[in-house]
C-alpha cells in the first residue's frame, strides 16, 4: 500500500508538472499515462539487466520513450519547441525512475551479501535519492558553466562537452517535433540486428553499447569482461582438478 501510495502520489506531481506547460487536458493525460506506463515496464527491464550485466541501458531505454512519445504527441498535434519540451520532460521522469531502479537492485545485493535488510535499506533510500537529486542538478549547472553543450558557439572559448548519449537524444527529439524525415527503416535495422545477437547468444545490450559508446567510455566494461571470463575459466579448471 506505501507503495501505490508513493505511485498515486508521483503521479499527481507529475500531471500537475505536465498541466502547468500549457497543453490540452487530452496531450496531458496521454503524457502522463505513458510516463507511468514506461516507468512500470522499464524499472523491471533495468533492475534485470543491472542484475544479469552489471550494466543499466538508461540511456537505450530512454531513448525508446522519446522516440514513442514523440510519434504519440504529433498525432495531438503537439510540435515544435513545446513538444520537444514535453517529450523530454516524459523522458527525465522514465529515465529517473530506471536509474533509481538499477540502484536499487545494486544496493540489495550488495546489502544481502554484507548482512542488510531491504527493510533497513529502503528507510535510507529515499535520502539518498534527494542527495542524489541534488547532486545531480549541481553538477549539470557547474557543467554549464565550464563547458558548451551540442555544437560549438562562435566566441564561445568553453571546450564542447562529448556527451554521445545527450546528443542522440537530442537529434531524435529534434527530428520528430520539427517533422524532419524520419528514417524508420533504420530503427527497424537495429531491432533485427539485436534479434540476431540474441539468436547467437550475444546480449544485445552489450553489443550496442559497444556500438555507439566510444571506447574511452566502454573501457571498464572491457576490463570487466576480461576479468570475467579469466575468473570463469580458473574456476572451471580448479573445478575439474578438483
Amino acid at each position: 500500500m506505501w507503495i501505490l501510495g508513493g505511485t498515486a502520489v508521483s503521479a499527481l506531481g507529475a500531471g500537475i508538472f505536465f498541466a502547468s506547460l500549457s497543453v490540452g487536458w487530452a496531450i496531458v493525460a496521454t503524457g502522463l499515462l505513458m510516463t507511468l506506463l514506461f516507468s512500470f515496464f522499464f524499472t523491471s527491464v533495468a533492475a534485470n539487466a543491472i542484475a544479469t550485466t552489471a550494466r543499466n541501458p538508461v540511456s537505450g531505454m530512454t531513448m525508446l520513450t522519446i522516440i514513442v512519445s514523440s510519434v504519440v504527441l504529433l498525432r495531438f498535434g503537439l510540435s515544435g519547441t513545446a513538444g520537444m519540451f514535453f517529450v523530454m520532460a516524459i523522458a527525465g521522469m522514465v529515465c529517473t525512475a530506471l536509474s533509481v531502479s538499477g540502484q536499487t537492485i545494486t544496493d540489495f545485493k550488495t546489502g544481502y551479501w554484507l548482512g542488510s535488510t531491504p527493510a533497513a535499506q529502503e528507510k535510507v533510500k529515499f535520502l539518498g535519492v534527494l542527495a542524489a537529486a541534488v547532486a545531480s542538478g549541481l553538477t549539470i549547472a557547474l557543467l554549464a558553466r565550464a563547458f558548451q553543450f551540442g555544437e560549438a558557439v562562435q566566441g564561445d572559448a568553453r571546450t564542447v562537452l562529448v556527451a554521445p548519449q545527450a546528443s542522440i537524444m537530442k537529434a531524435l527529439v529534434l527530428g520528430f517535433m520539427s517533422h524532419q524525415p524520419v528514417t524508420y527503416l533504420l530503427f527497424g535495422a537495429g531491432a533485427m540486428i539485436a534479434l540476431a545477437m540474441e539468436m547467437l547468444g550475444v546480449p544485445a545490450l552489450v553489443f550496442a553499447l559497444g556500438m555507439y559508446l566510444p571506447l574511452e567510455l566502454n573501457t571498464p566494461a572491457l576490463v570487466g569482461g576480461f576479468l570475467a571470463h579469466y575468473l570463469a575459466s580458473a574456476a572451471r579448471w580448479f573445478a575439474s582438478e578438483a
